[in-house]
């Protein structure tokens, strides 16, 4: 019988989860039209901290600054689940006859008391294009799971009334939903590559996000979201690099009010109104993340740590107040790459919440996914692959000279004076790499008779580069 590669075995096991994490998408219409759980009474509210990094070449949620080859793909999927997110602690709805019980009491267990939501699963597919060895376009598509307790946040959370306007406890439900989180499109630009600029990269990336969740239920934004940011990188060696993602998260639409790190009492057998809580509201969002990976040794594995998280521009229309409790999110995660063949991966985190009190923090965070990028060929890593690379086995030293053909030039006028020591290292010398008075600088110099001689030799071979 033959055998499947081991990347290959992993990507037929990838589409076999991708068609389990879709099978709600059939039904998601009809769950929504049929909700009768606990909703926000108005507004919306996306919980979903942690959004994987756009394509293969980021840490975990921080993106990176490289980009797939032309015509290059990728795909993955990844599995993360938030546990114990925004704050406020409410009695839990009685059935009939029992009294108001609260997370905690002696009767009453709960590892994530005082929490609205007490969990969110997120499966997010994405795919990714590369183009011109330039940019990528692609696509994430999150399905999202979400569970918590009957409690009632008066006016703002799981608070139906009956024809009388009267609270309606009966017909009250904690949070239980399956649906699409927000389908996003996406483009990234690379504006500086790390292999020509002394490790600095720099790119750009773009994102649109489509109404298709349910934000009701903290799956998905009011209406459409305009993301750009901004990724910076350092990579002071190969086997190690450093990530800043910064960006601006337009939320079209109106988000909702949420009364963070409140709280309710029994008043003679009935709720109490809320006492405490931030004038909270759901806005844009000022989005940032530092990532740093390191290969660890020879063995294909990375060990990738992040912090990330947002402001939430609460007040910025004029409802909720500025800076107000709920409005800065922070995680840190700590995660494992392990590659199953030279650009495919598994990975997997772990982490939680900085305490900040945000709205949209988990305590705890736990991601697992798998992306696959067919291997084009590119053992040295230098981004040109090997049906065009001289030198496959060694990267290209991008110095400015000969930088097409894929082979590092230590000596790049061939003066025998190394070029991290050479004054002159384009002009033929002598001690200190530089010409003396009366010597050939220019025709005559090494760099051109280099120049000549990789001429002769293609004429020679009847080919070009």
């Amino acid at each position: 019988m033959r055998r499947l590669p081991l990347g290959r075995a992993c990507a037929h096991s990838f589409l076999a989860l991708a068609l389990l994490a879709l099978a709600p998408v059939a039904q998601v219409s009809v769950a929504q039209a049929q909700d009768t759980s606990g909703r926000l009474t108005a507004g919306g509210m996306d919980l979903h901290l942690f959004r994987p990094a756009v394509d293969s070449k980021g840490h975990l949620s921080v993106n990176g600054t490289d980009v797939l080859p032309h015509l290059g793909i990728s795909f993955g999927l990844i599995l993360d689940g938030g546990f114990g997110m925004l704050p406020f602690d409410g009695l839990l709805n009685p059935e009939a006859g029992l009294p108001y019980r609260r997370c905690g009491d002696d009767d009453v267990g709960g590892l994530l008391c005082g929490r609205a939501v007490s969990a969110q699963l997120t499966g997010t597919l994405h795919f990714n294009l590369g183009l011109a060895n330039l940019m990528v376009v692609g696509l994430q598509v999150p399905v999202v799971i979400g569970a918590g307790p009957n409690m009632t946040v008066p006016g703002a959370f799981n608070d139906p009334r009956n024809a009388g306007g009267m609270p309606d406890i009966a017909n009250s439900h904690g949070l239980d939903n399956q649906s699409l989180g927000n389908i996003a499109v996406h483009g990234k630009i690379r504006i500086l590559r790390p292999e020509r600029n002394d490790g600095w990269g720099l790119a750009a990336i773009l994102q649109l996000e489509l109404p298709t969740g349910n934000p009701g239920s903290f799956a998905g934004d009011p209406t459409f979201v305009v993301w750009p940011h901004v990724v910076g990188e350092w990579r002071p060696v190969r086997q190690v690099r450093v990530n800043l993602d910064v960006g601006y998260r337009l939320v079209i639409g109106d988000g909702a009010a949420f009364p963070v790190g409140g709280r309710t009492e029994n008043q003679g057998g009935s709720l109490s109104s809320i006492m405490g809580g931030a004038d909270f509201v759901y806005d844009d969002q000022i989005t940032f993340g530092l990532g740093a990976s390191f290969r660890l040794g020879d063995a294909p594995l990375d060990l990738t740590a992040e912090i990330y998280g947002n402001q939430i521009m609460s007040g910025l229309d004029g409802r909720g107040t500025f800076a107000a409790e709920g409005s800065t999110n922070l995680e840190a995660l700590l995660g494992l790459k392990i590659f199953v063949e030279r650009s495919s991966y598994l990975v997997f985190g772990g982490g939680g919440a900085i305490p900040t009190g945000g709205a949209t923090a988990a305590d705890i965070r736990g991601m697992v996914g798998f992306i696959f990028e067919p291997s084009i060929g590119d053992r040295d890593g230098d981004g040109l692959r090997d049906d065009v690379d001289q030198c496959p086995d060694e990267p290209e030293d991008f110095d400015g000279f000969a930088d097409d053909d894929g082979c590092p030039d230590p000596d790049n006028d061939r003066d025998g004076v190394p070029d991290a020591d050479d004054k002159c290292p384009l002009e033929g010398g002598r001690d200190d790499g530089c010409p003396g008075a009366g010597e050939p600088t220019a025709l005559g110099t090494p760099k051109a008779k280099v120049a000549n001689r990789r001429v002769a030799l293609i004429v020679s071979e009847g080919g070009s580069r």
